[in-house]
């Protein structure tokens, strides 16, 4: 048998075998279907807005083909409080979101903070204050931000390049009977951004005080949920100083909530009115071309 007689032998053997085993090899699963302000499975995408944006942009989405607003059935699993380990230990929230549809494990993660600008004579600067800001100051702007990735993998990478090392103190795992959807974590996100919006790091409305109010608000809203705490004490601290208590912050946020998630339902329907209206125009012009 010459050498081209042989190499085209083992060559329809090797297809031959393919072909046998295809049937028993398992075809990676399709990317999940995807959101513009909540990604699945989707790497090395990466987006950042502010939470009111965030809020808003979901409060108007609706799907082309069947109107649905699938940022309200995308609910959450659970949330991790993390804290920095050098310099002023800014503290943050990672939050986990499952995909609508109920064969997907596909995760969507957010991570959201409160950050500041710090304004001077001679520069400014943002990101983590590397010092005190004046609690008497109001040009102090805090910048609550979520950013949107495309996988765990991805948000791990990222928020370890930003902050550099961090530990996760605590999680809140929702039971799935009655878990918080992506719009309205949304919207308590928008209640504590609008409940104080200048960031004062000396005594509270700084990044501790923004998790944990987040994070309480959280819990009280959706009381279907566990705890789990391995240094519970260590929150809202910089060093040896206590800062940040939340109470009062977490009363005022609940007692919004109601009719701030009335609004955002008010939104959704307005969203749909207009999107009929629209459609209502366009069979109109349609129907008047076809008559002329």
């Amino acid at each position: 048998m010459s050498l081209k007689q042989d190499r085209k032998s083992r060559c329809s053997i090797g297809r031959f075998i393919a072909a046998l085993l295809r049937p028993f090899m398992s075809e990676p699963p399709p990317r999940p279907p995807q959101l513009p302000h909540l990604f699945f499975h989707s790497p090395d995408t990466r987006r950042t807005e502010n939470v009111v944006d965030w809020n808003s942009h979901m409060s108007q989405y609706l799907d082309d083909d069947d109107d649905t607003n699938y940022y309200t059935k995308c609910f959450l699993r659970h949330i991790e409080y993390c804290k920095c380990s050098q310099g002023v230990e800014h503290e943050f929230l990672v939050f986990y979101f499952g995909h609508w549809t109920s064969r997907s494990s596909a995760v969507g993660v957010v991570c959201a903070d409160r950050t500041v600008s710090i304004h001077s004579d001679d520069s400014s600067s943002s990101g983590q204050p590397s010092g005190l800001v004046s609690p008497s100051s109001t040009d102090n702007i805090a910048h609550d931000i979520v950013t949107i990735f495309g996988s765990p993998h991805d948000a791990t990478r990222y928020l370890t390049k930003t902050y550099g090392s961090f530990k996760i103190l605590c999680r809140l795992k929702f039971t799935p009977s009655s878990p918080p959807s992506a719009l309205q974590v949304s919207v308590v996100l928008s209640l504590v951004n609008d409940h104080s919006r200048n960031y004062q790091y000396i005594y509270e409305r700084q990044c501790y005080w923004f998790a944990d109010t987040v994070w309480k608000s959280l819990k009280r809203l959706f009381p279907e949920n566990a705890e789990l705490c391995t240094r519970h004490s260590v929150r809202c601290r910089c060093g040896p100083f206590h800062l940040g208590p939340s109470e009062e912050s977490v009363d005022v946020v609940c007692e919004g909530y109601k009719m701030a998630w009335n609004n955002t339902l008010e939104q959704m329907r307005e969203a749909r009115r207009r999107r009929a209206a629209r459609q209502e125009r366009v069979g109109l012009c349609s129907t008047e071309v076809l008559i002329y």
